[in-house]
């Protein structure tokens, strides 16, 4: 095949477009229409037909809108009609990074040697146009997936590129056995007979896999008739409501006629593909049941409506370009397979249930969601980058770091709709520099999307405001498992949806879409979330979050991240200059593990290697001015119990101190230093013994060392035994699972 030719007009720049010799044969026709291109939230690239030199979307299969090539514009697109006896073949993904051709479009440009190729306008793919040979009429079906072919007879509009290749004529007539075994090869048909070939493929008498509503249609246009929106593909203001009923005053502003002569009150056509784009939305794509709908409609009751071309031809668009379809649910829908309630059966033992996959103890737990809350400035953001990364590159780097007891190493995800790209590589390196951190560490293990400036949408609202997942969901959801990805970071919470977030019905909706994107994937999910204004001296409590309550309420694990309070300064005896870049950390709502204590970290200045420098947050111990050791002797005393029982069930046992010493420094966020001075608060000796209480068992605790600088410590936690006064409040179960008992 020789090389297609460049010098033809780049089509982006052009006021008007300059057509190859090869498709000539096209540009005598009235059959075109403009188009737009629309990007989508998948990253593809859609193609809208409107009309000539406007944004105003059209019905590309009414002749109605159809023009000559030189008043489409710049970017022409032709329409294959029942009657045209051309065919159109589409080839994706064939031409490689090096310019070659994919066996596949080798085989069929030997095949169709003769007709048009054009390179489409990806730059991958190829476009073939033909004639029909003279008394053949076949029936076909219309796409194969698996290859990335597609071909039409009717029923389409193909956007022109120009990018054609030398010899080649769209007016060529291919041998008919040519032909036909093109056809019984890639395309027989599929379709019952009499059913339109063009739509055999692609028409549909049920609704997408993710529809959830109404089976009903008196219940479904009951919702839609009350909805207040328009959907965004036709975005100026006209309501389902207007369409069904076919208001003149409403849809001649939004759909003037410019056909001139027609004295119509509005352009029909358009407001049939502005329906058709509503009952996508709301059947689900259901092709069969959106032409059932329409033509119970106002604007179904014209003769046209049953001209099946016309019909096929306006849906099958409608469903190409709706992108989400509705979840909101149904009064009438079947639960069968939804509620089921279980029992418990005689042979139910606690021992054969699952732990809880903690990725940190108390912050992270795998199939739940987390929050992190903090007024703006007290590096959330970072803080939260620090944490995957250390969590993806398997491993403390010091004993100051700021995560907690990790359960296990795992791949994570940030995605940060606020610092672009190049801001998120920076903060990344920062880290990566004040915690040791090498690149083969994170490769393949940690992921970062930025959607500054055009940010990544977890949740939507449909027209009647309910709550949906937005499109991108689905490709998260890949992403996740196909990449084993068990932490994901959203930062902000704020951004990732577009309700009112002092909604609590709304919020508590998008919170279950969290949950189900952790439990469909296993994954911990964090959010990042701002505080509400209010006094930097109150103490810390999940109610400090900003909006509807449901947000914490539906989180199971909750931190907060504030500045040092007057209290806090005064108790360490700080200045305000000192206490500037020091902030403090709490965990204030622990449904499935107990309550830590608060622990203070500074923001450093790391320089990049670049001249720039980035704040890294990095753990600190601050001295306090006094403290009662008896009150701090109680609260070791209660968390070292509880790690025993944990190791060494109900009846506790003997522990060196160094098992349990990264527990309890990430629990009291302290180094070893501090950590080995605060274990020898407890009680020295079994005749000095402290009891305890834990789930209503009395318990006795107490270390022991022998003389040598070099002997280990021992801790001892005994049940059943009386000893000296019982420290009450404490409270525990058998494994990671601690529950703190109110």
């Amino acid at each position: 095949m020789c090389s297609y030719n460049t010098n033809t007009l780049d089509t982006n720049q052009a006021t008007a477009f300059v057509i190859h010799d090869a498709l000539k044969p096209l540009a005598k026709l009235q059959q075109f229409v403009s188009y737009r291109l629309e990007q989508k939230e998948n990253g593809k690239t859609d193609k809208i037909p409107v009309r000539p030199g406007t944004d105003i979307m059209c019905n590309a299969h009414d002749p109605d809108n159809w023009v000559t090539i030189d008043k489409a514009g710049p970017q022409p697109a032709f329409v294959f009609t029942k009657d045209g006896g051309r065919f159109f073949i589409d080839v994706d993904n064939c031409i490689t990074q090096d310019r070659k051709w994919s066996d596949l479009a080798l085989s069929l440009s030997q095949m169709f040697r003769g007709c048009a190729f054009e390179v489409s306008q990806s730059g991958k793919g190829l476009h073939i146009y033909g004639r029909i040979p003279q008394g053949v009429n076949l029936q076909h079906s219309c796409r194969k997936d698996d290859l990335g072919l597609e071909f039409y007879t009717e029923g389409r509009f193909v956007a022109l590129t120009g990018r054609c290749y030398d010899g080649g004529n769209a007016d060529y007539e291919p041998n008919a056995d040519t032909y036909k075994l093109f056809i019984d090869t890639y395309f027989p048909p599929n379709n019952t007979a009499g059913a339109d070939p063009t739509a055999a493929d692609d028409w549909t008498d049920g609704p997408a896999s993710e529809w959830y509503g109404p089976k009903d249609d008196e219940e479904l246009l009951a919702k839609a008739l009350k909805s207040r929106g328009a959907k965004s593909i036709i975005g100026r203001g006209v309501t389902f409501k207007q369409l069904w009923e076919a208001d003149e005053d409403a849809l001649s502003k939004v759909f003037p006629d410019e056909g001139g002569g027609r004295n119509r009150p509005f352009d029909w056509s358009q407001a049939d593909a502005a329906l058709c784009a509503h009952l996508a939305f709301w059947t689900g794509k259901d092709a069969e049941r959106m032409a059932g709908l329409w033509g119970r409609s106002a604007l179904g009751q014209r003769d046209k409506f049953n001209r099946p071309d016309y019909q096929q031809g306006t849906i099958l668009n409608a469903c190409r370009l709706c992108e989400n379809v509705y979840t909101g649910g149904s009064l009438s829908q079947d639960y069968t397979d939804i509620f089921q309630p279980k029992t418990i059966t005689a042979d139910f033992s606690p021992a054969r249930l699952p732990r809880r996959e903690w990725i940190i103890l108390g912050s992270v737990l795998t199939g739940h969601v987390s929050i992190i809350v903090g007024p703006g400035g007290v590096c959330k953001s970072i803080y939260t980058l620090v944490m995957c990364m250390l969590v993806a590159a398997r491993g403390l780097r010091s004993e100051t770091d700021l995560i907690g007891p990790v359960r296990q190493y795992a791949k994570t995800l940030v995605i940060n709709n606020e610092d672009d790209q190049v801001e998120m590589e920076r903060r990344i390196a920062g880290v990566m520099r004040a915690y040791s951190i090498q690149p083969s560490e994170l490769e393949d293990r940690f992921f970062y999307e930025s959607g500054y400036g055009a940010r990544r949408l977890i949740c939507e609202e449909t027209d009647t405001g309910e709550v949906v997942q937005a499109p991108l969901v689905d490709r998260l959801l890949e992403y996740i498992k196909d990449h084993g990805i068990k932490l994901v970071v959203i930062d902000p919470f704020v951004s990732s949806h577009r309700s009112n977030e002092n909604d609590n019905s709304k919020v508590d909706d998008i919170v279950q879409i969290y949950k189900s994107i952790a439990a469909k994937t296993q994954s911990a999910i964090v959010l990042v979330h701002h505080t509400r204004k209010g006094n930097a001296d109150e103490p810390p409590t999940i109610e400090a979050s900003r909006g509807g309550k449901a947000l914490s309420d539906g989180c199971r694990v909750g931190e907060i991240i504030l500045p040092l309070s007057q209290a806090d300064k005064k108790h360490f005896g700080l200045s305000d200059d000192e206490a500037r870049d020091i902030v403090r950390m709490d965990s204030v709502k622990a449904n499935y593990s107990r309550k830590g204590a608060g622990s203070y970290f500074r923001l450093e200045s790391v320089e990049l290697g670049n001249g720039d420098r980035v704040g890294v947050p990095r753990r600190i111990e601050l001295k306090e001015k006094a403290q009662d050791k008896g009150d701090r002797a109680v609260g070791i005393a209660q968390f070292i119990a509880m790690e025993v029982i944990e190791k060494e069930g109900p009846k506790g046992g003997t522990i060196p101190w160094s098992e349990l010493r990264a527990s309890y420094m990430a629990h009291a966020k302290v180094g070893a230093t501090r950590a080995s001075e605060e274990v020898t608060l407890l009680p020295k000796g079994r005749e000095r013994a402290q009891r305890i209480h834990v789930d209503n068992v009395s318990y006795q605790i107490w270390y022991e060392k022998g003389a040598a600088r070099t002997s280990p410590i021992m801790v001892y936690v005994e049940a059943g035994v009386a000893g000296s006064p019982a420290v009450a409040g404490v409270a525990g179960a058998g494994n990671d699972d601690i529950s703190t008992m109110g």
